[in-house]
């Protein structure tokens, strides 16, 4: 009810919209009646109130039972079709009201509340704001992942993931400012972590030498190993100069950068310098486990270029695993003569441990 009248000819749409946001309850003001006037005495005043219950519970009806799947009550149904507008119509429809006090609408017993429903003493309608926010009140804080249809591995890979963030957060939050000894041992520590560093990064390969041995048997394998190593080359240069570089800047032979001082930060942390990562497939491993990833990535390589097509081959020690999976149906495809576009991957557990086999 809004305007001193019940809404009848209402956008659909915007019905809808109530009636989805609010589980089936219109929402409005205060009452609001219409005035008019006499022109011979204007301390006359009339009401005009146009009661339209019907349509009004035709379409919100038909939304419930259709969206909701909610039936009204028989007596329910039958009060807002027949004793409701009936009770307005005697009490607010006038065409004139000669009468200089009109009643005014809170004398009976119908209460417009603000932001809910009609409601009054006969027509127990329970369905409204407040009990909604009472029950939604009364819900737990906790809900277990099977309220939503997960499974019980989501929470655990949520949490496991919240409490790296805020891990991950603190040693952000640490205090950058330390004392002369604390600042020397720290300095210390990332000098000795450099030269750790250092002794573990490879020398750049020749993709000169590596073209000119795989000439003769060149296949879309080679031109994924090539890709891979040109990669892993940018990254080890890439590592080294960084690293020279922050080790000059803390014997105090250059100033300090800020890509300088993320990488001290980064490194005393424990964690992968956003400058190596930007050049490194993506991973969420610390510094230590990613370090020994980069080894078994090198020997992978080594590995590679010795030997040619490997057997078995890590996929995550690639940097675009997707390459070489596509080179794979490149040679599938020749072989057999298949069109390029039918050729698909399958996956079959098998319990072969070694690589000696004959097939």
């Amino acid at each position: 009810i809004y305007g001193g009248r019940v809404i009848d000819s209402y956008d659909q749409r915007l019905i809808q919209t109530y009636m989805k946001e609010y589980f089936g309850d219109f929402v409005f003001d205060h009452l609001q009646p219409f005035h008019f006037f006499n022109d011979r005495n204007k301390s006359l005043k009339y009401d005009y109130f146009i009661p339209e219950l019907r349509d009004f519970l035709s379409a919100k009806r038909r939304w419930l039972l259709k969206e909701a799947n909610i039936t009204i009550e028989p007596q329910i149904e039958y009060n807002f079709e027949h004793v409701l507008p009936g009770k307005i119509s005697s009490l607010f429809q006038r065409n004139i009201n000669v009468d200089a006090n009109p009643i005014e609408p809170q004398q009976f017993d119908y209460q417009f509340l603000s932001k809910n429903v009609l409601f009054n003493q006969f027509f127990h309608y329970s369905i409204f704001r407040d009990f909604y926010l009472a029950y939604i009140d009364r819900l737990p804080l906790y809900s277990p992942p099977d309220v939503l249809g997960l499974h019980a591995n989501a929470e655990i890979n949520y949490l496991t993931k919240t409490a790296f963030e805020i891990y991950s957060n603190m040693l952000d939050l640490q205090p950058e400012q330390h004392d002369i000894e604390d600042n020397s041992s720290r300095e210390q520590f990332v000098l000795s972590l450099i030269d750790d560093i250092l002794q573990q990064i490879p020398p750049k390969n020749d993709l000169n030498s590596i073209k000119q041995k795989f000439k003769q048997v060149s296949t879309p394998l080679t031109i994924v190993l090539l890709q891979e190593i040109q990669r892993f080359n940018l990254l080890t240069s890439i590592m080294w100069k960084s690293l020279n570089e922050l080790k000059q800047a803390l014997n105090g032979q250059i100033s300090f950068s800020i890509q300088l001082e993320e990488i001290n930060k980064h490194l005393y942390h424990g964690q992968l310098p956003s400058l190596w990562r930007s050049y490194a497939p993506e991973t969420k491993k610390s510094l230590g486990n990613w370090m020994e990833h980069f080894q078994r990535r090198n020997q992978q390589y080594e590995k590679w270029i010795q030997t040619g097509e490997l057997k078995i081959i890590n996929l995550s020690g690639l940097h675009v695993p997707e390459s070489y999976l596509a080179a794979i149906v490149q040679i599938a495809a020749r072989k057999n003569q298949w069109p390029l576009d039918k050729v698909t991957f399958y996956t079959n557990v098998t319990k072969w441990q070694n690589i000696g086999l004959n097939n």
